[in-house]
């Protein structure tokens, strides 16, 4: 049967049937490009339908499966071979367990006149430093340098009496936290 009207309601046939330029079939894939074919008049429940048996097959095509054949470049760190899926999923699960987490935190603190301190916890050390004026306001800057666990702040009175300073760290792993400080100046004298 094939369509002679794309979108004839009551019509077995799929929108694509004699229709090119309309496309309402769902691609999917299993091992191969499988077309499932949507009727134009088909309702939600039966697109539902359709894709719960097409997934039931692959599943059970999943479960007869018995090796997989890796390639030479993979990222799960085996040969290029054929493999039982046990040992695929045990390699995934090697790479899975040795991506390093980071639970590296930190918090900036006001610990002296004009001097901002970042306060690191957790990740491993040593910790680079990188501040900056996050809004980029020009009524506040840094007096000292930019990459050291502390910075002095200019505390010259302002039109302009806050702004966000910020702090990157980053630890010997690589992970990165960063926090915010609202830097506050004296008002100019009226």
């Amino acid at each position: 049967m094939s369509c002679t009207t794309c979108g004839n309601l009551g019509s077995n046939c799929s929108c694509s049937d004699n229709c090119p330029t309309k496309t309402s079939d769902i691609t999917v894939f299993d091992g191969g490009f499988n077309i499932i074919e949507v009727p134009c008049d088909a309702s939600l429940n039966d697109v539902l339908t359709l894709l719960e048996s097409y997934t039931t097959n692959m599943v059970a095509e999943l479960s007869t499966m018995t090796s997989v054949v890796i390639g030479a470049e993979n990222c799960i760190g085996l040969e290029a071979g054929t493999y039982g899926i046990q040992q695929v999923i045990d390699a995934i699960l090697v790479v899975l367990c040795e991506i390093p987490s980071c639970p590296l935190y930190v918090g900036i603190t006001n610990t002296a006149v004009n001097t901002l301190t970042a306060n690191p916890s957790g990740g491993v050390a040593p910790y680079t430093y990188q501040w900056s004026i996050a809004d980029n306001d020009g009524d506040i800057s840094f007096t000292s340098g930019t990459t050291g666990v502390s910075v002095t702040m200019d505390s010259t009175p302002g039109t302009n009496v806050f702004g966000l300073v910020k702090c990157v760290v980053i630890d010997a792993n690589g992970c990165l936290a960063s926090d915010v400080f609202l830097w506050k100046n004296p008002k100019l004298p009226t």
